[in-house]
């Protein structure tokens, strides 16, 4: 099992760098390449948008994640954050567009955010993290994907992958990520015609 973690490999600011690579289980992108995508959408990027841009500092926004999935032969669907919970049926089936279904489906992408998120023990979101709340940036990018039927939490601040379980505490977590206002980007494989 694949899981990249932001100290060392990446450095600080690039958690939605290994929350990519954490979901497709593989190191496919690096800072540099995030940062070349960053530079390539207009007035977006980084949360921190134009000083990010200018120094490279990482922090980067879900148009830079969507982007860089798509690159990687992925469409994303974002979940409607008016709707406060996901069934087990929302996660991979409850698709938006037609080409997709439950077997396309490879994970999701979560910025969860301040208060981190509590489930079963564990906290997501490093909401502690100095350095993001010295910029006014409390958010954190993970990731959670089913591998063998298994559904784990990829969060590049813990040391390892967080067991989640079944698809119904999937559900469950990604409920409670909703009710800490985050915002959950689902993944699926997408086929060329």
């Amino acid at each position: 099992m694949y899981h990249e973690r932001q100290a060392g490999v990446t450095g600080v600011g690039t958690c939605a760098v290994c929350a990519c690579n954490n979901l497709l289980q593989n190191r496919f992108f690096d800072k540099a390449s995030f940062e070349a995508i960053s530079q390539g959408l207009p007035e977006s990027g980084h949360s921190l948008s134009l000083i990010g841009k200018r120094y490279s500092i990482g922090f980067y926004d879900a148009n830079v994640i969507v982007a860089a999935l798509e690159m990687a032969g992925m469409h994303c669907s974002w979940h409607d954050s008016r709707t406060h919970y996901i069934s087990p049926d929302d996660i991979c089936h409850d698709t938006p567009f037609k080409e997709a279904s439950a077997a396309d489906f490879v994970g999701v992408v979560i910025n969860v955010g301040s208060p981190s998120v509590q489930f079963q023990g564990v906290s997501f979101g490093d909401s502690g993290n100095a350095i993001r709340q010295a910029m006014g940036m409390a958010k954190h990018w993970i990731c959670s994907r089913p591998l063998d039927g298994t559904w784990f939490a990829f969060d590049s601040t813990h040391a390892s992958p967080d067991l989640i379980g079944t698809v119904e505490d999937a559900a469950a977590f990604l409920t409670a990520c909703l009710a800490s206002e985050a915002t959950i980007i689902k993944v699926f494989r997408l086929h060329q015609p």
